[in-house]
C-alpha cells in the first residue's frame, strides 16, 4: 500500500460568503481546501492556487501546495 497518483493544478480561491468554507476553482471543477491551509500561505479570494488532486480518482477535496498572490 502506497500513496495515491496526483497530478498539479493551477486555480482560483473563492470562499463561500455564507459559510466561510475556501475552494478552488480549478478545469471546471470546485474542490473544498482546508481553511488552515489557506490561513498558512496568508490566501485571499482571488489568489491563484497550486492544488495537488487525484490522477485517476475523482475528488471532491484537494491539498494546497502553494498560494501566488495577485496584487
Amino acid at each position: 500500500i502506497g500513496p495515491i497518483e496526483r497530478q498539479r493544478v493551477m486555480g482560483v480561491l473563492t470562499s463561500d460568503e455564507h459559510t466561510g468554507d475556501w475552494k478552488t476553482v480549478a478545469n471546471g471543477k470546485k474542490y473544498n481546501i482546508l481553511t488552515a491551509s489557506v490561513t498558512f500561505f496568508k490566501g485571499q479570494a482571488g489568489d491563484d492556487c497550486v492544488i495537488l488532486v487525484p490522477k485517476s480518482a475523482p475528488s471532491r477535496w484537494a491539498a494546497v501546495e502553494n498560494v501566488i498572490k495577485r496584487y
